[in-house]
């Protein structure tokens, strides 16, 4: 059972006050009040959520930028299956070499594409997301150039979709680690459901702190499509755990968070190689020196 909490802010704002909410929260966007020229935020909880730290996170920004605390609205959406009834409204997708789509739909992918068959679930992924799609073209564009992995690791792995394209494009074992039990529980369901579970090695873990993780590496291709602030933190753990020369795809930052991220990774000893920009979400690429 999902609950969703709403406020209308000036758009000005809304990137603001989401970010602020984006870590605590399962899901937080915002869109256009049709008929006015407020933005509604909306945020997705898994339980009732709590109003006050709602205010708590939002304060320091409101002060800030000096407006009022907004007035929220909340209500537990129906036993339907949103989910489910949100992922039948999206026909399958081409996505590079990709083709992504659901059980309720009949694929037809052209002969060359990299099958992946996502359904709804409870763990993030299922390539609609522009840091999905983001990844999943670097990954394409890796295999286009000839590039050659032999130990991948998919940190933050959600529905697995990443580590399964990445075993099924270069044939080889994907550890995938997340800190999440369901995102552990789906990735091994997807991963029977797309024919590769022998490929995938899924791994409960808080970041690199599981010794299986660290006894994996050092790793030559690393992809975690995650949020800003995790990113920021783990860039001593990522360079520690890639080869030299071994490539980086980090997704789940806004462009205006790009540059900041370069410079924090070239601190740590990466080049920054190439980007993909989607609707202001990014996803990058960098190679270890």
């Amino acid at each position: 059972m999902l609950w969703k909490t709403q406020f209308l802010c000036n758009p000005e704002y809304t990137s603001q006050l989401s970010d602020a909410l984006e870590e605590h929260v399962s899901a937080v966007s915002f869109f256009e009040e049709q008929g006015s020229d407020l933005w509604v935020v909306e945020i997705i909880t898994p339980l009732e959520p709590s109003l006050e730290e709602f205010k708590k996170l939002l304060a320091p920004v409101c002060a800030a930028i000096n407006i009022p605390l907004p007035s929220f609205s909340t209500e537990q959406l129906p036993d339907t299956d949103w989910l489910e009834a949100t992922w039948k409204s999206f026909p399958p997708r081409q996505i590079g070499r990709y083709y992504v789509y659901g059980s309720h739909t009949t694929p037809s992918p052209p002969p060359t594409s990299v099958t992946l068959e996502i359904n709804a679930a409870t763990a993030f992924g299922s390539g609609e997301h522009e840091t999905t799609t983001g990844c999943l073209l670097i990954l394409d564009t890796l295999a286009i150039a000839g590039r050659k992995f032999q130990k991948p690791l998919d940190m933050g792995c959600g529905s697995g979709i990443l580590a399964m394209a990445i075993a099924k494009t270069w044939n080889v074992q994907v550890v995938a680690a997340d800190n999440d039990p369901e995102c552990i529980r789906v990735t091994e369901h997807n991963a029977t459901l797309n024919q590769c579970s022998p490929l995938i090695k899924a791994v409960l873990s808080e970041g690199f702190a599981t010794p299986e993780i660290i006894a994996h590496g050092p790793y030559d291709l690393i992809v975690a499509n995650i949020l800003a602030t995790p990113l920021f933190e783990m860039a001593n753990d990522f360079a520690t755990s890639l080869a030299p020369k071994g490539v980086l795809i980090l997704s789940g930052l806004l462009s205006r968070h790009r540059d900041q991220m370069v410079k924090a990774y070239e601190a740590e000893g990466f080049n920054f190689i190439s980007h993909k920009t989607i609707n202001d979400w990014e996803a990058l690429m960098l190679e270890k020196k």
